[in-house]
C-alpha cells in the first residue's frame, strides 16, 4: 500500500507495531540465550542483541508518530473522486518541527484543496498548513493556489464554484503530488 491511498496510515501502525514487537522478541530471545549459553552478559549476543534494538526503535518510533491519526471512511473517499482533479488521501506531512496530518488532497493544475478534518487528538492550524505547503511547492519551483478545509461540505462546494478542467496528465499536478509524497512519511 502506497502513502496517498486510504486506508495507508492503518496498514502503517500494524505494520510498524508487529516489526517492533518481533524486534522486541528478537532482542530478549538473543540477550537471554547469550547468558544461558555463555553465562555472562559480556559476550557476541549482547553485541547482537543491541544491534537489534536500532530498527526496533525505528519500528517503535514510527508507530507512535502515526499513533494520533486514523484512516479516513471509504464514504469520503467516494465522495472526493471528482475526475478533474488527483486525490490523495491520509497524508503526514513532516516540515521543520512540524507534522501535518492532510485527510485528503485534492491536486487540479491551478488549485491545492486540503482537506483536514478536526480531531481531538491534535490540533491543526489550517493558515499554517496553507503556508507550509505553499512555500514547500515554491521550494519546488510551482506556482499554485493552496486552500485548506475543516469541512466536507466547504471543500465540496469550492469544488463545485471551481470547475476547475484539468487533465489529470499535466506536469503540475505530478509535481505537485510528488513534492507532497517525498515530504510525507
Amino acid at each position: 500500500m502506497n502513502q496517498g491511498t486510504q486506508g495507508y496510515i492503518n496498514y502503517s501502525k500494524n505494520k510498524s507495531l508487529k516489526w517492533a514487537l518481533i524486534g522486541v522478541v528478537s532482542f530478549m530471545t538473543v540477550y537471554l540465550a547469550g547468558i544461558m549459553i555463555i553465562g555472562s552478559q559480556k559476550s557476541y549476543f549482547t553485541i547482537v542483541a543491541v544491534l537489534l534494538i536500532l530498527p526496533t526503535a525505528q519500528r517503535a518510533s514510527q508507530y507512535l508518530a502515526y499513533s494520533p491519526y486514523k484512516s479516513i471512511s471509504t464514504d469520503l473517499v467516494g465522495a472526493l473522486n471528482i475526475d478533474t482533479y488527483k486525490a490523495l488521501f491520509e497524508l503526514l506531512i513532516i516540515r521543520a518541527k512540524s507534522t501535518y496530518f492532510l485527510d485528503a488532497v485534492l491536486i487540479s493544475d491551478t488549485y491545492v484543496l486540503i482537506l483536514c478534518l478536526p480531531c481531538k487528538r491534535y490540533k491543526q492550524d489550517h493558515k499554517v498548513i496553507r503556508q507550509s505547503i505553499q512555500h514547500m511547492l515554491k521550494d519546488k519551483g510551482i506556482q499554485t493556489t493552496v486552500l485548506s478545509y475543516d469541512k466536507m461540505s466547504d471543500l465540496v462546494d469550492t469544488v463545485k464554484i471551481l470547475k476547475v478542467v484539468s487533465e489529470k496528465t499535466n506536469n503540475n499536478i505530478e509535481g505537485i503530488e510528488r513534492a507532497l509524497l517525498q515530504n510525507g512519511m
